[in-house]
């Protein structure tokens, strides 16, 4: 990274940290990592670090320190290009790609699994549940997580499952449509000052910081 401060962040699905490296825990050179889900089982290269997470679907968030000046500005986007996610198949070809090797015989590797995430849906005014319910599936709920559930048990969200409009009447749609434009509000409004670590902070991480990154982090 070139002397310049930087910071990757996995969070869960309930936007907690679970692991996190920077430029103070990792060094100026970030190892390779390889990210597994809970249910993966195989072995890992000796040349990558695992990364054992919690659930199937997770955030990352990185960040690369930057100056206003326009040339540093051109310089962290080529660092953030050069900052490679990719699949244990894709890292092989690109390494025989830049190593110039040549395979003599070609091998077709079982494809290899992707998340299945339903197409978004903008104008659905629950998209919004059927995505939360996608990300948790496969992910084992604490104690506490459950809970969360358990305060919205006439809305019947199960994790892995579609949330089923059909069940509630149209004044019941309306009023859970305008519950979460109400939420919307709160987290928006009320998220920034609310404890670290508290669920509405949460929300509003995962709502603002992750979502919806800024001009400048984009790539």
């Amino acid at each position: 990274m070139e002397g310049r401060f930087y910071s990757a962040v996995l969070l869960d699905p309930f936007a907690r940290v679970f692991v996190q490296a920077s430029r103070r825990t990792a060094g100026d050179t970030p190892p390779s990592y390889m990210i597994v889900g809970p249910a993966w089982k195989g072995d890992v290269s000796s040349e990558v670090s695992p990364i054992f997470a919690p659930a199937p679907s997770m955030w990352l968030r990185l960040r690369i320190a930057v100056t206003d000046d326009d040339e540093d500005v051109d310089v962290a986007r080529g660092l953030q290009a050069r900052t490679l996610l990719e699949t244990p198949d894709q890292r092989n070809e690109r390494r025989i790609l830049e190593m110039r090797e040549l395979m003599r015989f070609r091998t077709i590797a079982p494809p290899e699994p992707v998340a299945d995430w339903p197409e978004p849906r903008p104008a659905e005014r629950f998209d919004l549940f059927d995505a939360a319910l996608a990300m948790l599936a496969g992910y084992t709920l604490t104690e506490s997580d459950w809970r969360q559930f358990d305060t919205v048990a006439p809305l019947r969200l199960r994790p892995g499952r579609h949330f089923d409009a059909r069940a509630f009447s149209e004044a019941e749609r309306d009023a859970i449509a305008a519950g979460i434009a109400d939420a919307e509000a709160e987290i928006r409004d009320d998220g920034p000052r609310a404890p670290a670590g508290d669920l509405l902070h949460r929300a509003w991480i995962a709502k603002t910081a992750l979502s919806a990154p800024t001009a400048a982090e984009r790539p």
